[in-house]
C-alpha cells in the first residue's frame, strides 16, 4: 500500500491505522472530511498518534493533518519526513512549528490557514527552498520570520505581515525577490514601512500573476501614530500590475489617494474597496475602470460629498461611467450629506447595469 486516505471521525483511535503501519512505504496520508460534516465538528486524533505516524511513515509525500483542532504542537520527528512535498495543518490549534520542519528541502506546500493560536513561523523558513505554496489566511501571525526573500520559487503567498521594528522579521522588500508570486496577497501591518524605499523595491507593478491584492494598515490606531504624506508615499509605491483583477485598501490614513487608483490602464479590475480611509475628503475618479463590477465604499468619514471628481476627469474614451457595475455599497459614512448628479445619470448614462 502507497496511498491511504480515510473519513476523519470524532474520535480517530490508534486501531484505526494498525493495519496502515505495516506499509513502512507509504507516499500518502489523507484525511478527508465527510461530505455532510461540518467545518466546526471537532476531530481528535493523540499526539502519541501522530508522533508514531511521523516515525513509522518516512517515505510519506503527502500529510494532512488538517482540522484535527486538539492538534497543538508538531513533533520534532517532522523532520524525518525527508521526502515530504505537502503538508496542512489547517484549522489546527498549532501554537508553534519545530525548527526541524525548515529541513524539509523537498517541502512544496505548506498550508497553515486559520490556525488561531499560531502567532509566528520557523525562523529557518528561508532554508525551505523549493516552497511554493504558503497558505497563512486567517492565522493571526505577528510579523513573518527574516529571509522570507530566499523562497525564490514561492508562486502563491496569501499574506505577508510586516514586522515592526529592523529585528522582528523580514522587511516589506523581501517580497520584490519573490518574482513567481501570483494568485492572491494580503500584505497587512503596513504602518511598519518606515522607508518608502522599501515599499518601492516591492516591485508590484512588475507581479503580473498577482489577480487578487489587499493593502491594510493596522485598524484604529491613534491620531498621533500616524504620518499622513508618508502614508501616501508608501501606497504611491505600492502599484500594482495592471492585469489585477480585485483590490481593497483597508485602514490607510493618507489624506489623497495614490496617482494610479482609478487609472484606466487597469482594465481588468472587477472589484474595488474601500474601508477605513477616514481621511480622505474625497472619492477617486473610478469610472475610468471600464470592467469594474462590484465598488465597495466604507467608514470614508472624512467624505460630506459624492462630487464630480468621483465620475473621473474625462481623460480616458469611455460611453458611460461605471458601464459595468453591477453592485454598489456605501456604507458607514457619517459625514455624508450630498451626491452630485452626473450629466445623464437620469437618463441612464451612469450606472447603466446596477
Amino acid at each position: 500500500m502507497r496511498h491511504l486516505s480515510y473519513f476523519r471521525t470524532e474520535f480517530d483511535v490508534p486501531m484505526k491505522f494498525e493495519v496502515s503501519y505495516e506499509a513502512k512505504n507509504l507516499r500518502t496520508f489523507l484525511g478527508l472530511k465527510f461530505p455532510s460534516m461540518s467545518n466546526f465538528r471537532i476531530n481528535l486524533i493523540s499526539m502519541m498518534e501522530i508522533n508514531d505516524l511521523l516515525c513509522t511513515f518516512k517515505c510519506l509525500r503527502v500529510l494532512s493533518l488538517s482540522l484535527y483542532r486538539f492538534i497543538n504542537v508538531l513533533p520534532d520527528s517532522i523532520g524525518n519526513l525527508k521526502h515530504l512535498c505537502y503538508l496542512n495543518l489547517n484549522s489546527t490549534k498549532i501554537k508553534g512549528l519545530p525548527d526541524s520542519l525548515c529541513g524539509l528541502y523537498n517541502l512544496q506546500t505548506l498550508l497553515l490557514r486559520n490556525c488561531d493560536y499560531l502567532k509566528e513561523l520557523p525562523t529557518n523558513l528561508g532554508r525551505l527552498v523549493n516552497l511554493r505554496h504558503l497558505d497563512i489566511r486567517g492565522t493571526p501571525l505577528k510579523g513573518m520570520p527574516m529571509h522570507m526573500g530566499k523562497l525564490r520559487s514561492l508562486q502563491n503567498l496569501s499574506a505577508f505581515y510586516v514586522g515592526k521594528g529592523e529585528h522582528s522579521g523580514s522587511n516589506i522588500k523581501e517580497l520584490g525577490e519573490l518574482p513567481h508570486l501570483s494568485g492572491s496577497l494580503c500584505i497587512s501591518n503596513l504602518e511598519n514601512v518606515y522607508q518608502t524605499r522599501d515599499a518601492e523595491e516591492v516591485n508590484l507593478k512588475d507581479k503580473k500573476g498577482l489577480s487578487e491584492l489587499e493593502l491594510e494598515w493596522e485598524w484604529g490606531r491613534d491620531h498621533e501614530n500616524y504620518d499622513s504624506e508618508h502614508e501616501r508615499d508608501v501606497l504611491e509605491q505600492l502599484c500594482p500590475h495592471t492585469n489585477l483583477k480585485s483590490l481593497s485598501i483597508i485602514s490607510y490614513c493618507g489624506a489623497e489617494y495614490p496617482s494610479w487608483l482609478g487609472a484606466c490602464s487597469f482594465s481588468n479590475m472587477v472589484s474595488l474597496k474601500l474601508d477605513d480611509c477616514k481621511y480622505c475628503s474625497s472619492l477617486p475618479p473610478l469610472r475610468l475602470l471600464p470592467t469594474l463590477k462590484e465598488l465597495s465604499i466604507e467608514g470614508l468619514h472624512g467624505v460630506s460629498c459624492v462630487d464630480n471628481k468621483f465620475y473621473g476627469d474625462g481623460s480616458c474614451a469611455t460611453n458611460k461611467p461605471f458601464k459595468s457595475l453591477e453592485k454598489l455599497t456605501f456604507e458607514w459614512m457619517l459625514e455624508w450629506k450630498e451626491w452630485f448628479v452626473f450629466e445623464g445619470e437620469d437618463e441612464g448614462g451612469v450606472f447603466p447595469t446596477l
